[in-house]
């Protein structure tokens, strides 16, 4: 692990080994919201931008044939997250995840990340198709299921505190590479994250603006292999305390958007809101 410094919004900047991974190049879908335009979006466009997905049973057996998917969520624990309205919000798009994963008969793993490879603790991992005999048995049994996900993620979050600094692009490497490690035709990364990544490239600095992301993008080196995976960027900017301005919550989105489109990801939502069920969203003006 490297040394570290204070950096813009108190992000202390470490400077950890990057992944040997390979680089990849590819057409990517980019839904992008302007700063602040995202939080009057509901849950319902949240899981349009996940993937759009429904339940979907044979009508001969009542089995779910979904499409069994692997969802891979990626929390950020760095301490810009140390907020209990964070970690709350955190909480309840995990479970959303978790029932639109459930509905698809598919598997769910949520780990936190910090600012090196070695700084990540596991939340959940495990498959949340319900059972039952029957459809209103499996509907029932699903409610379970998601209070115990739910459960589950605040126990998980509350033992493994929001610290130091943080590694995004680190991460989604991470995250590649355990998805990698499972045949399914559908697998899924979603980042819940401020993305003000600390170590190599620093992007706790106000130098950071649309029109220089992709210098920073250059400086990442060699990126993650994203070939055959949506991914989600959500929750840009949003720090505990003050929140940054608007030019530099438009860095981190063409930030993330470059990102994606380099790695070759199957599809990719960047959004700077962070989006909740009931059709409210998480905080900020």
């Amino acid at each position: 692990m490297g040394t570290a410094e204070n950096g813009i919004y108190g992000k202390p900047i470490s400077r950890p080994p990057r992944s040997d991974v390979r680089r990849f190049r590819g057409k990517v879908l980019v839904t992008r919201c302007t700063p602040r335009a995202g939080l009057t979006m509901t849950m319902l466009a949240l899981m349009t931008a996940l993937v759009a997905c429904s339940q979907v049973k044979s009508l001969s057996t009542g089995e779910c044939t979904g499409d069994k998917p692997l969802v891979l969520v990626m929390v950020d624990g760095s301490s810009t997250q140390n907020d209990p309205a964070l970690i709350a919000e955190q909480v309840e798009v995990v479970t959303a995840v978790a029932r639109r994963t459930s509905d698809e008969c598919g598997r769910l793993r949520v780990e936190r990340f910090r600012g090196s490879s070695s700084d990540v603790d596991l939340v959940l991992d495990r498959d949340v198709t319900p059972e039952g005999a029957t459809s209103s048995n499996r509907d029932r049994n699903r409610d379970e299921l998601l209070d115990e996900v739910r459960q589950e993620v605040e126990k998980g979050l509350a033992a493994s505190p929001a610290r130091g600094g943080s590694d995004p692009v680190g991460a989604i490497g991470r995250g590649a590479r355990l998805l990698r490690q499972e045949e399914r035709d559908h697998r899924e990364l979603i980042m819940v994250t401020d993305g003000v990544q600390s170590s190599s490239p620093n992007l706790a600095t106000e130098e950071l603006t649309a029109a220089t992301a992709s210098g920073f993008v250059d400086q990442a080196g060699t990126l993650p292999d994203l070939t055959g995976i949506d991914l989600v960027v959500t929750g840009l900017g949003r720090v505990s305390g003050a929140q940054p301005p608007s030019s530099y919550i438009n860095g981190l989105v063409a930030f993330y958007e470059e990102v994606c489109t380099r790695s070759g990801a199957a599809s990719c939502r960047v959004v700077d809101a962070l989006l909740l069920p009931g059709g409210s969203s998480g905080g900020g003006s």
